[in-house]
C-alpha cells in the first residue's frame, strides 16, 4: 500500500478515461471556528464514510486536501454509485450536537487524464473543482462528458435531471450540466450561482441532418448584427436550427445563451407578459417599484450574451417593443428570434429558410427512420419519392418516417394523397402544435384576417408559380382592387403562406399547405366564383397563342408558368360540361407537343374524346384531329386514320373547311410515312385553304413537307423553292419554331450538293433556335441530321454523340420512327469504324421501335455503305431481316 496526502491507496490508479469524483463540505470554516474538536471528530466520520462508498464501487481516494476529498473511476456509472451511496451514507449518520448536519457537495465529470507519481494534473482537475465550488451542499452534479458515458449504464433508480449550460470562472469552454436524482437524496436546490448568467438552452436530444450551410450562415449573421429573424412555414425547423446555430455561438457570447419560449403566451399578450417569460429564463429578480421589462433590462446590461425568442408570430407586437427596448438599452446583447413572419424592426436581419433539397430530405428521412428500427436507404427511390413529394418540408418528412415501420415506404408513398391525416406523432413530448401538420399549419392561419384568408384560398387553386398579374386577376371575385390583393399578397409572403421564387416576379405555395387550404375551403359555396375566375383564367392563357395575341416564346414562356394548372382545369371543364374544354385541351395540348410531352397530351386528349358530355362540335373535331397527329407520332397508324375520319364528318357537318385541310394534312403526313404517293395531293388540296386562313403554321407545315418530297424525287431545285417560300412565310410571321424546322430540311438539301459548310450552318441554327425557346418536339430530327452531317466530315465520337441525343430525345417524346432514325445513324457510325456486330445490333433496335414497316426501314433509308460493310463483315443474310416486315424479323 502507498501513503498519498494522508489517504491509503489500495488499487492502481486508472488511466486514459477516467472519472473524477470531487467531494468537500460546504461552510466548513465556520464548523472548525464553531467547535474544533468536534469537527476532528465529524471529519474522520466523513473520511471513513466517503472512502467506503468510493472503494466499494470500485473507485479510489487519491488525494485529500483538508475535507476534500478527491476520487477516481474507471467508469463514469461507478463514480455516481459512489457519491449516490456516499450521500445517503452521510444523510443518516449522527454528527455532534455542536456541529449539526455536514452538507457534503460533490462533483462528477470525465476527461482523458494519466496518472504522474500518484496524483492527476491538467486542466480536468481545474474544470471538476470549479464545478464542485458552484455545487450546493447536498447536490451532485455531474457534467456532460461523464453523463454521456453513463447515460446507457445508471444506477437503479437514478436519473440526471437537465440543469443547462454555465460558463464556469477562468475557463474557455462553457459546461452543460445535470444533477443526480435519486431516492434519499435531497433534489430541490436555488440556482447555481457562478458569478456569470448560466445559460437556458435546451440540450440537444435529435441530431440534426443536413443543413450544414444554413447553421454556419445563420450563425455568421447573428455575430455580425444585434437582431435576427429566423423566418420560414411551420414545419421547417426554425426553433432546432436556432438551437443548433446557438450550439456552434458558445465561444462567441461568454456571458451566455438564453432560450424564450413564447409559444404557450395568448396572442393578447402584452409587454409585461413577455417580459415575464423571459426574466424566468435569465432568472432576473425583480426589485420593489420596478417593471419586469426593466428587471430583465439591468440583469441583462452590458453582458455579451445570446437571447433566442421562440415563436413570436402570434404576439409580434409586444415582442417587437419588448425587443425593441432590450436592444436599445443591451448594447452588447444579441437577439435571435424565430417566427413565421419579420418584426420589422430597424437593423432587423431576415433570415428565410428554405425546404430541403432531396438529399438533405432523403438523408433526414433514413435517419429518423433508423430511430424507429425502421431501415430506409437515403437513396431508396420510394424513400426519395415520398421527400419529394412532402416538398422538404422536416416536420413532414420526420411524421412521414415515423410511420415508416406501421406502413411500409410503398404504402406510405400511396397514402401521401392525404397527408395531413396520415402525417400526426404519437410523442406525447412534442407540443400539440408540432404533432400534427393540420396544427402546425391551422397554427398560423388563425392569425390571418378575413381578406387574407380568402386570397390564400384563391391562391392555393395554382399548382404552379404565379405573379401578380394571376394574383389580381383571380382576386376580382374576391372584390379586392389591385392594391389591396398586392397588400394581401405581401402580408400572406411575410407570414410564410406564400414564397418567392427565384424570379423575383413569381410566388409559389407548399402544396402541403395548399392541401389544408383546399381542405377548409373545399365545400364551401363562397369560393365557387372564385374557383371559375380561376380556371377562366388559365383557359384565356392557353388560348392566346393561338388567337395570335402573344408570339410563341411569350407564350411558352406563360404556359411554363401555368402548365401544371392544365389538369385541374381540364377535370373543371369536363365536370361542368363546358362547351370550352375542347379548345382548352387543344391549347394545352399545343404547349405539350412543343415539350415533347405526348404521353401526358394523348391521356388527356383521349380521355376527352371518351366523353359522352362534350359537345360534338368543331372545337371536339379538333381534338380528334390533334390524337391523329400523336397517333402518328406514336406509330399507331390505324388509330389516326379513325380519328381523322371522325373529326372529317363532324368538320363537314359544321362546314369548317380549315378544319376539313387540317384533317388533309394530317392524312398526309399518315400517308407519307408509308410511301404513298397520295400524300402530294392531300397537301396540295389543304395548302390554298390555309393560305386563305392565313393559317401560318398549316402553310410552313405544307410547303417544309412538299419540300421532302420534291427531294425524295430528286426534284433539289423544287424542294430548294418550297423551302424559300416557307422561310418567306415563317420571317413575315415571326414564327422562328417553323423557321428551325425548314433549317434542318435544308441542312439537308445541301449535305446533298456536297456543300457541308452550308449544311452545318443550317443544323446549328436550327438547334439553337429550339434550345432558345424551349422548344423540344423537333429536336429528334434535327439531332439526327447532325449525326448524319458529322459522319461525312468523318466526326465519329460527334456523330454517335448527337445521335445518341436523337436517341435520347426520341424515347423522351415517346416517338418510334425518330428513335428508329437515331438508331440507324449509330448502326452509321459504328459500321464507319469497324464496329459491325454493334452495328447489326444497332439496327435490330431500330426494327424492334417501330410497330409499322414504313420508308424509315426500307434499305435505302438506311444506307447503302452501311449495309454493305456488315454484308462483308457478317455475309449476305444479315442484311434480310433490315428490308423485311418486323414480324418476320427474328428477335436479337
Amino acid at each position: 500500500m502507498a501513503y498519498n496526502g494522508g489517504e491509503m491507496r489500495r488499487r492502481p490508479l486508472p488511466t486514459w478515461t477516467v472519472t473524477f469524483l470531487f467531494t468537500d463540505i460546504e461552510g466548513s470554516t465556520a464548523l472548525w471556528e464553531r467547535d474544533d474538536a468536534a469537527m476532528r471528530t465529524a471529519l474522520a466520520k466523513h473520511d471513513a464514510i466517503v472512502r467506503r462508498a468510493v472503494e466499494a464501487a470500485g473507485g479510489t481516494v487519491f488525494k485529500t486536501v483538508g475535507d476534500a476529498s478527491y476520487c477516481a473511476f474507471s467508469r463514469a456509472e461507478d463514480a455516481i454509485a459512489a457519491a449516490i451511496a456516499a450521500q445517503r451514507s452521510l444523510g443518516r449518520a449522527k454528527w455532534p450536537p455542536s456541529i449539526g448536519e455536514l452538507r457534503v457537495r460533490m462533483a462528477i465529470t470525465s476527461a482523458v487524464a494519466r496518472p504522474r507519481n500518484g496524483d492527476y494534473f491538467g486542466a480536468a482537475l481545474s474544470r471538476v473543482a470549479r464545478l464542485l465550488a458552484i455545487a450546493h451542499g447536498e447536490q451532485i452534479l455531474v457534467g456532460e462528458s461523464a453523463a454521456l458515458l453513463a447515460r446507457e449504464s445508471l444506477p437503479q433508480d437514478c436519473d440526471l435531471e437537465e440543469i443547462g449550460a454555465v460558463r464556469l470562472r477562468d475557463l474557455r469552454f462553457s459546461e452543460h450540466l445535470r444533477q443526480v436524482v435519486a431516492p434519499g437524496l435531497r433534489c430541490t436546490f436555488p440556482p447555481l450561482d457562478t458569478g456569470a448568467p448560466a445559460s437556458s438552452r435546451p440540450s440537444r436530444i435529435a441530431t440534426v441532418v443536413g443543413r450544414s450551410n444554413e447553421i454556419r450562415d445563420i450563425g455568421d449573421v447573428v455575430r455580425d448584427h444585434r437582431l435576427t429573424t429566423l423566418t420560414g412555414p411551420g414545419g421547417i425547423g426554425k426553433t432546432r436550427l436556432a438551437l443548433e446555430a446557438a450550439h456552434a455561438l458558445e465561444d462567441t457570447f461568454s456571458d451566455g445563451i438564453f432560450f424564450i419560449s413564447f409559444a404557450a403566451l395568448e396572442r393578447s399578450s402584452d409587454v409585461d407578459a413577455l417580459a415575464g417569460a423571459a426574466a424566468a429564463a435569465l432568472a432576473v429578480r425583480q426589485r420593489p417599484g420596478e417593471t419586469l421589462a426593466d428587471a430583465l433590462a439591468r440583469t441583462v446590461g452590458n453582458r455579451a450574451l445570446l437571447m433566442i425568442a421562440d415563436n413570436l408570430e402570434h404576439i409580434l407586437e409586444p415582442a417587437s417593443a419588448l425587443i425593441r427596448a432590450l436592444a436599445e438599452r443591451c448594447p452588447n446583447a444579441h437577439i435571435l428570434t424565430t417566427s413565421r413572419e419579420a418584426l420589422h424592426l430597424q437593423g432587423e436581419r431576415v433570415y428565410r429558410l428554405a425546404p430541403l433539397s432531396l438529399e438533405e430530405g432523403a438523408d433526414l428521412f433514413g435517419s429518423r427512420a433508423a430511430d424507429r428500427g425502421f431501415r430506409a436507404q437515403a437513396d431508396d427511390p420510394l424513400g426519395r419519392d415520398i421527400c419529394m413529394r412532402l416538398d422538404g418540408v422536416p416536420l413532414a418528412i420526420e411524421l412521414a418516417a415515423a410511420r415508416a415501420p406501421t406502413f411500409g415506404l410503398r404504402a406510405l408513398r400511396e397514402h401521401l394523397d392525404e397527408p395531413l391525416r396520415l402525417l400526426v406523432s404519437k410523442d406525447q413530448s412534442e407540443g400539440d402544435r408540432h404533432r400534427t401538420l393540420v396544427a402546425t399549419i391551422d397554427w398560423s392561419h388563425r392569425l390571418l384576417e378575413q381578406r387574407e384568408r380568402a386570397l390564400l384560398a384563391a391562391l392555393s387553386l395554382f399548382r404552379s408559380p404565379f405573379d401578380a398579374e394571376a394574383v389580381v386577376d383571380v382576386s376580382r371575385a374576391l372584390e379586392l382592387d389591385a392594391l389591396d390583393a398586392m397588400d394581401a399578397l405581401d402580408t400572406l409572403d411575410d407570414k410564410s403562406f406564400v414564397s418567392s421564387e427565384a424570379r423575383s416576379d413569381a410566388w409559389s405555395i407548399l402544396p402541403i399547405i395548399r392541401a389544408f387550404v383546399e381542405e377548409r375551403t373545399e365545400s364551401d359555396p363562397r369560393f365557387q366564383a372564385v374557383r371559375d375566375a380561376f380556371y377562366s383564367y388559365v383557359a384565356e392563357r392557353a388560348r392566346r397563342y393561338r388567337e395570335g395575341a402573344w408570339p410563341l416564346d411569350v407564350w411558352l414562356e406563360r404556359m411554363e408558368v401555368l402548365h401544371e394548372n392544365f389538369e385541374a382545369v381540364l377535370r373543371w371543364g369536363m365536370e361542368n360540361r363546358s362547351g370550352d374544354v375542347s379548345l382548352t385541351a387543344c391549347d394545352a395540348a399545343a404547349f405539350w407537343q412543343a415539350k415533347g410531352l405526348s404521353s401526358l397530351a394523348i391521356s388527356w386528349l383521349t380521355g376527352i374524346a371518351s366523353s359522352s358530355t362534350i359537345p360534338r362540335d368543331a372545337s371536339f373535331a379538333r381534338v380528334l384531329r390533334r390524337l391523329a397527329t400523336f397517333a402518328i407520332m406514336a406509330d399507331d397508324y390505324d388509330q389516326a386514320r379513325a380519328r381523322c375520319a371522325e373529326a372529317s364528318v363532324i368538320f363537314g357537318r359544321c362546314g369548317d373547311t380549315v378544319g376539313q385541310a387540317e384533317v388533309e394534312f394530317t392524312l398526309g403526313t399518315l400517308a407519307q410515312r408509308i410511301d404513298d404517293a397520295g400524300a402530294k395531293a392531300l397537301y396540295e388540296s389543304a395548302l390554298p385553304v390555309f393560305r386563305q386562313a392565313r393559317e401560318l403554321r398549316g402553310i410552313i407545315a405544307c410547303l417544309n413537307n412538299l419540300a421532302q418530297l420534291a427531294d425524295e424525287r430528286g426534284d433539289r431545285e423544287g424542294a430548294r423553292e418550297l423551302l424559300a417560300e416557307g422561310q418567306r412565310e415563317a420571317a413575315a410571321g415571326g414564327d422562328h419554331r417553323s423557321a428551325a424546322g425548314i433549317l434542318t430540311m435544308i441542312s439537308s438539301l445541301e449535305q446533298r450538293r456536297g456543300d457541308l459548310d452550308a449544311a452545318a450552318r443550317a443544323i446549328g441554327q436550327s438547334i439553337e433556335i429550339q434550345k432558345r425557346l424551349g422548344v423540344r418536339e423537333d429536336l429528334p430530327a434535327a439531332y439526327a441530321q447532325l449525326a448524319h452531317l458529322q459522319l461525312e466530315q468523318g466526326r465519329f465520337a460527334e456523330s454517335a454523340e448527337a445521335a445518341q441525343s436523337s436517341l435520347d430525345e426520341a424515347r423522351r417524346q415517346g416517338t418510334p420512327t425518330h428513335e428508329a432514325i437515331a438508331y440507324q445513324r449509330l448502326a452509321d457510325v459504328y459500321a464507319r469504324t469497324q464496329r459491325e456486330t454493334d452495328a447489326v445490333d444497332a439496327l435490330r433496335a431500330a426494327v424492334r421501335a417501330k410497330k409499322h414497316y414504313d420508308k424509315f426501314l426500307a434499305p435505302d433509308a438506311i444506307g447503302s455503305e452501311t449495309l454493305r460493310l456488315i454484308e462483308k463483315a457478317l455475309g449476305p443474310r444479315a442484311t434480310i431481316e433490315f428490308s423485311a416486315e418486323p414480324s418476320d424479323v427474328a428477335p436479337a
